[in-house]
């Protein structure tokens, strides 16, 4: 409400109910922008930021371990290998299945229309398959996406893993035992792992499902109810000009002066009271 709109509204209605009731909202809604800016930064702004360095650190891990995958260790050439098992050299790119040609080098993306369909039997559905028996995947017999495979074509060959591998915030794991094992681990339960190879997926799915849960129309006007404290006060100081409540049904007190739908009736008090227009042009 602006302060002196409803002040001159409370000074000069002829109706002495909704002049009251006009002093009332006016300390009632001066209470509730104190509370909505405690709740913003005790909880929307700390959200926001648990979530934004939630995809932060996703972001990073994720393009640290491609930074890694394509690191040189000797004669020129990468840990990536190509379809027949041969290192692939770091500089540029990988071929992959069909003649598909992949960029090794971080470049800002651009988000653009395109028509590739990755379940088909040309995309992910080729390459990536559900082991038989488990929720987990391994990578398809052909090795058409290099980048996960493993063993023959892939991240290593038989041999080169001297402890398990677990990449990608534990998304892509190798057996050290048996490298062809490389799986890709089952997401569903992200929800509810806290400990395990999901922890770290699991604290950022938490933050950002918390900035998504955020209720933005928390303060809104139509969420006033009569068991509102903040609107329980005013109605104790000014309409009953009392300090305590001595035994009084509050909220039976505010649905006395607002009715059993409080929003409502504020709703159109607010109407008539930005409606109403001062003589004083001063």
């Amino acid at each position: 409400m602006r302060p002196a709109t409803d002040r001159v509204f409370a000074a000069n209605s002829d109706d002495v109910g909704s002049a009251t009731n006009t002093r009332i909202l006016q300390i009632y809604f001066k209470r509730k922008a104190a509370a909505a800016a405690a709740k913003l930064g005790g909880e929307a702004i700390t959200a926001a930021l648990k979530a934004t360095h939630a995809a932060s650190y996703g972001q990073g891990r994720l393009t640290e371990f491609l930074a890694i995958a394509v690191q040189t260790a000797s004669s020129g050439k990468s840990c990536i290998l190509d379809n027949s098992g041969s290192p692939v050299a770091a500089a540029k790119t990988l071929t992959g299945a069909q003649g598909a040609t992949c960029s090794l080098e971080l470049t800002e993306v651009t988000p653009t229309q395109y028509d590739l369909n990755l379940i088909d039997a040309n995309g992910f559905k080729n390459a990536l398959r559900q082991r038989s028996g488990s929720t987990t995947h391994q990578t398809h017999d052909s090795k058409q996406y290099p980048l996960l495979t493993a063993h023959a074509a892939g991240l290593s060959q038989a041999g080169a893993l001297t402890a398990d591998a677990e990449l990608a915030l534990g998304t892509i794991r190798v057996g050290r035992s048996n490298n062809s094992a490389l799986t890709i681990t089952d997401l569903h339960d992200v929800k509810t792992q806290r400990s395990g190879t999901k922890a770290s997926l699991y604290k950022m799915f938490t933050a950002l499902e918390g900035l998504k849960e955020l209720n933005t129309n928390q303060n809104d006007n139509n969420t006033i109810t009569a068991d509102d404290p903040d609107l329980q006060a005013p109605v104790l100081a000014i309409a009953l000009r009392q300090e305590k409540p001595e035994g009084k049904d509050m909220k039976n007190e505010v649905e006395k002066l607002f009715s059993t739908n409080p929003a409502e009736k504020v709703n159109k008090l607010l109407q008539a009271v930005y409606s109403k227009k001062s003589d004083n042009t001063h």
